[in-house]
This record gives structure tokens, sequence and C-alpha cells, in this order.
């Protein structure tokens, strides 16, 4: 019951995705999905043909080492599921009343088996009749789809319980749970470092090696039982579907014990003092409270925080406040900012083999000083009023203008975004065949690119809010800015960015000068001779050296009248809004 009850919730979750991520999906099914697929039915069918010819010759032990990568690999899949919300019941009150913690943890357990199996199943069906069609051995199909789904299921066993641990380590230490949005992503940015940097493999040999001389490695013998050519020990297949049976109820037992530990117990409380740092008195007031009309905090013994002690004197205290509301949430809800890291994932996987390489291209320096100031933009301005969320009533009739509510915004992008921009490009930069010159002029550019960004996002988040929620992960919605203000602040960013981009990479007007050219052949002289002049722009910028100085000038000019402008639009609007006009759109 528990079982059919969570795989009813999980199809009725489906109802609730948007036109967008359907279509994300079709595209992710039609241009990737489908070509893997059929590569690996295709191999699938070349390796039987090969076996039944004797033209291939299968190493069972390299097969034996895959069989233990896909095993961890659905344990991953597996425990990263039960943390992020498979290993928790919905209800747990009235559902642990009703019936022991051991049906819950068999109910859950039975659901991600129906689901990864449900995943699977067509795949395997497709690669087992591939094989066997080209091994002219039907026989095989039945081996091959006991083993895969044996290791489905050894993977999600012991997948589950590590996830239960994860989960538990949260529930019972206070510095775990204080700062595990933090944790989280300093996990990720691990991962990704290391999958970037090619030393994935490396991590994981000592566990694969393990495994594989585990018998969890002997499924390969089973996969290929009755298939030609291939020396599969009938002891090993036993073994490896035997150490499956006996190991997946042991693991299921371990599950509950961790369950038992993790439901029926209360979780502990991050601290005694609010999340942003402020102490509470006794009467409940915050210690480092703020007056309506915006004065200085009062004074206590406790030391401000870092933002007070650098901003405080420098801009007014209701900026302030906007910022470090705009920087709490971050801190809180890292996974809401997920879509400013969109352009550093395009090529995250190729930093580090370019790293490894010992120079880094030109390109990349240029692609990081305007990747920076994208996200320094996107990620607290390009949304300003739907970000306020049920809050927007209040602030908007808080007495808080327009300018300052746009200074908190640009405030809360432009303290993290300019440094770290900046040091990423010198830091790439030196790096690079770029001169220090260039490499100043480079990190001149995102800092200029960085300031215009914040108000020009702004500016594009207020004439195109959001204020539904999207879905981030399996059980967690935000708001986040909508697709038309990504595409024009995108857009807008880059007409912006242009003069600097040229001057400081000239071979771009010279590629397209040539392109150009090639197009324009065969059309009159008026038409074919217009490319030549990003040609010649390109040769000039290379014999002028103030040429990336006068790119920057011209791109500061730039960014300072779209933000004139942009500042017009954030303030008329902010201040002329009303809740029906929200409504409405």
């Amino acid at each position: 019951m528990i079982a059919q009850t969570e795989l009813r919730r999980k199809r009725r979750a489906l109802g609730e995705y948007s036109r967008w991520q359907f279509a994300i999906l079709a595209f992710a099914g039609l241009f990737f999905v489908l070509p893997v697929g059929g590569a690996v039915t295709f191999f699938a069918h070349t390796l039987g043909e090969g076996l039944r010819t004797g033209s291939i010759d299968l190493p069972l032990s390299l097969l034996r080492a895959g069989v233990s990568g896909v095993m961890l690999f659905v344990a991953f899949v597996a425990g990263s599921r039960t943390v992020q919300g498979s290993g928790t019941i919905d209800r747990s009150a009235g559902i642990l009343t009703a019936v022991p913690h051991r049906d819950a943890v068999a109910g859950l357990l039975l659901t991600e088996c129906v689901l990864f199996l449900g995943v699977a199943t067509l795949p395997t069906l497709a690669v087992a009749t591939a094989f066997a069609t080209g091994a002219s051995a039907p026989v095989s199909v039945v081996p091959i789809i006991a083993a895969v789904f044996a290791l489905i299921i050894g993977g999600l066993a012991l997948g589950y319980p590590i996830g239960l641990v994860v989960k538990l380590a949260f529930a019972r230490s206070s510095f775990l749970a204080r700062y595990k949005s933090i944790i989280g992503v300093l996990v990720f940015v691990a991962y990704f470092a290391v999958v970037s940097s090619n030393s994935l493999n490396s991590a994981l040999a000592p566990v694969i090696g393990v495994l594989e001389a585990s018998p969890i490695g002997w499924l390969v013998d089973l996969g290929f039982i009755g298939a030609p050519s291939v020396s599969a020990n009938t002891l090993r297949a036993a073994g490896g579907i035997g150490t499956v049976l006996i190991g997946v109820p042991l693991l299921v037992g371990l599950s509950t014990v961790l369950a038992e530990r993790l439901w029926y117990a209360d979780p502990v409380q991050p601290s005694d003092d609010d999340a942003d740092g402020t102490s509470t008195s006794a009467n409940g007031s915050s210690a480092r409270g703020t007056s309506a009309g915006g004065e200085a905090p009062t004074t206590t013994s406790r030391t401000p925080p870092l933002s007070e002690r650098v901003f405080g004197g420098v801009v007014s205290w209701p900026v302030l406040r906007i910022a470090q509301k705009n920087w709490l949430r971050a801190r809180r809800a890292p996974l809401k900012l997920w879509y400013a890291a969109y352009p550093l994932l395009l090529v995250g996987f190729q930093i580090g083999p370019l790293l490894n390489a010992g120079q880094v291209p030109e390109w990349l320096v240029l692609y990081i000083a305007a990747c920076g100031a994208w996200m320094t933009g996107a990620a607290f301005a390009l949304n300003p009023l739907g970000d306020e969320g049920a809050v927007l009533p209040l602030t908007l009739t808080s007495g808080v203008s327009g300018r300052t509510y746009l200074a908190g915004m640009v405030l809360s992008g432009v303290t993290p975004g300019v440094p770290i921009t900046v040091v990423a490009t010198i830091g790439l930069g030196v790096l690079s065949p770029l001169g220090m010159i260039e490499i100043a002029a480079l990190a001149v550019l995102g800092a200029i690119l960085c300031a215009g960004a914040s108000v020009l996002a702004a500016g594009i988040g207020t004439l195109y809010p959001k204020f539904e929620e999207s879905r981030i992960t399996r059980n967690r919605s935000a708001v986040r800015p909508s697709i038309v203000a990504f595409l024009v602040y995108t857009i807008g960013l880059l007409a912006i960015g242009i003069p600097g981009v040229v001057a400081q990479v000239p071979v771009i007007p010279r590629a397209l000068g040539g392109l150009g050219t090639a197009l324009l052949s065969g059309l009159p002289d008026v038409i074919a001779q217009a490319p030549g002049l990003l040609t010649d722009l390109a040769g000039a910028i290379e014999t002028t050296p103030s040429a990336p100085a006068i790119g920057a000038g011209v791109t500061a000019l730039l960014a300072a009248g779209v933000a004139l402008l942009a500042t017009r639009r954030v303030v008329r609007t902010y201040e002329g809004y009303t809740i029906d006009q929200g409504i409405q759109q």
C-alpha cells in the first residue's frame, strides 16, 4: 500500500512540470538519449556478432571492473535520491503510528525498485535482444536481463542505507544541520573539480578494484552464460547472484535500523541564534535591529558581522539591509541560484584538461571575464520583484525608495562578483599567452561588465518579472527568472561588452570578416566588400597599443548609458507597482 501511494504521488507530480520542462526533456530524449541508446544497442549487436565469428576476444576482467563501476553509479544515484527525499516519509506521524517502520522502509525500497527497474527495463531488453541476435544465441537474453536487474537491485540496496547515514548525520549534528547548504555546495564543487580534472578514475580506482575482486564482478559471468566464445564460469555466476540474494536482505535490515533511528528521533536545532547570526533578546526582538527610518543598528557587546564592518558608514543602512537579506537567502537556499552557474558549466569540463596541458587559451580568459559578469547580474537582480515572494507587499510599503532598493540589489551581486571575476580572470590570464597589460585590461573589463550587468539585470527583471515557482530538484521548487528575461539580459550584456571584447581579441572581427567574405563572394561589390571592414578593423586594433583601453572605455560608456535607462525603469516600476498588477501578470 505504501509503495502504491508513493508511485501514485510520483505519477501526479509529473503534472506539475511546465511546458518548458517537458520541452527540455523531449529535446534531451531526441538528441541525447535516443542516439546514445542506439549506439549502445548497435555496439551490443556488433559484440555478439564478433563473439559468434570469433573476431572479438572478450576481456572478462575488464568487464568485471566496468560492472563494479555501474553498481557504484547506481548506488550513488540511489543514495542521492535518499538524501533528497526518498529516505523520508510524507506525513510520517500518521504512517508510523499505523504501520511498523520496517513496513514503511520496505514500501519505500519497493517504490525505488519499481522506478529504477522501470527506467532500465526497455534499454536492457533492447541491448539483450541485439546481443542475442548478433550472437545467434536467443538463450542469452535471460542471463543478461537477470544480471542487469541483479546489479540494479544490489546498487539500490547499497545506496539507500548510505543515504540514510548521511541524513542521520545531519539530523544528529547541529554543525552539519546549520551549514548543510554550504556543505552541499562544497561537495558539488569538489565533485565538479574532480570530474573536470580527469581524476575521477584515479579516485574510484581503489574502490572499483575491491569490487572487481569481490563476487559482485562475477555477475559478468552470469550475463554471458550461453554466449559463444566466452568462457563464463558457472560457479562464479552462481556466486554473483548468491551474493546479491544474501547481501540485499542484510542491507535492507541495515536500512531498517538506520530508518528507525532517523524517523523516531527529534532532529537537532542548528543554533539558538538566528540563521543570519543575529542574537535575540529576552523579549524576542533582534539585538541588531534597524529602525524604520534606517538608522544604524544599536550597539551590543556582540561583534557585528563582516558586512557591517566593511560597509558600515560607506553605504546607507537600508541599502546594506537589502544586500544582507539577499546574501542570507543565498546562504539558506543556494540551490535557488544554480541557474546563475549555467554558463560556467558549459566549459567546466574543459578547464581541467586545459590546466593539465600547461597553458590556458586566450578565449577561455575572455569567457571567464564575461561569464563572471553574467553571473554577477543574474544571481540577485534578474527577478527583483518575483524574488520577494509573499513579502512583496511589505517591501513595497516599507518606505524604501526605488533607488535604495536597486542599490541594495547591485551591492548584493557586485560585492562577491567583482572580486571573484577579477581574481579568476587574472589567475587564468597568468597561465595564458596574454601579456600583463592585456590581462589587466581584461580584469578591468570584467569589473565594468559586472557593475553594468547588475543594473541591466534589474531593469530587464522588472520588465519581465516571474512570480510562479519552478521545480529545481525532485522535491524542491523556487521562483526563478523567466526565460525571456534570460534571453534579453544575455543579448543586452553581449551588446554592451562587444567593444571591449573586440578590442581584446581582434581575431573575432577577422574571423567574421573572412566568413562574410566567403558567404558574400558572389554578390555585388557593394555588399561583398562590406565584410572587409571587419578585417580592416582587426588590423587597426592589432596595430594600436591603446586599443584595449579604448575598447574598455567604450564599453564603460555603454554600460553607464544602459545603467541610467535601467535605473529609471526600476525606480518607476518599483514605486508605481501595485499588487493587482502582479496578479494580472
